[in-house]
């Protein structure tokens, strides 16, 4: 692998791409990246110059007006290799969208839960391996409630309570 600065009109992007930030996450990923730069490089196709991960970072950049971006020079043998990459590359950041993640993953043979990716309700890799599965049930709206629950896991993720004082600090 190799790291190298490529200009961003260069960088071709693919849709597929089963992840997405919130609007807070993403301002502050334009945040950081204006302060500190890219600390985790793009993850680029040697051969066609396609992103494999990185979209969120290359938008932010892109807002803030850089021509180029270092990015990772890798060359995955096939298109589940490469998707595998983005998989792994993506763990760290948004949030994922199911039922394009599914769609993502379909005929790969890329198993999910190897990669310890939780969902709300069932397993992934029961839809993607066409196990008896209520798929109505997997993409039915949530309830209030469910989503009140989600969003208190999401606060609480975002803050760590000072065992000393209380105080709340933003992760």
């Amino acid at each position: 692998m190799e790291i190298k600065n490529i200009p961003i009109e260069e960088i071709n992007v693919i849709g597929d791409n089963p992840r997405e930030l919130s609007d807070e996450r993403f301002e502050a990923l334009k945040k950081y990246a204006k302060k500190y730069g890219l600390l985790t490089p793009l993850v680029v196709d040697k051969r066609s110059n396609s992103l494999i991960g990185g979209h969120s970072r290359l938008l932010a950049i892109k807002e803030l007006g850089w021509k180029e971006v270092p990015c990772n020079m890798v060359e995955p043998k096939d298109d589940s290799e490469r998707k595998e990459m983005q998989l792994i590359d993506n763990e760290q950041f948004g949030h994922w969208i199911e039922d394009e993640l599914v769609v993502f993953v379909k005929d790969t043979g890329i198993i999910l839960e190897d990669y310890e990716i939780q969902t709300d309700s069932i397993s992934l890799d029961e839809i993607v391996n066409g196990e008896d599965v209520d798929i109505d049930d997997f993409f039915r709206e949530k309830t209030d409630e469910e989503k009140e629950k989600e969003r208190e896991e999401e606060q609480e993720k975002k803050e760590i309570k000072c065992p000393k004082c209380g105080f709340l600090f933003e992760r």
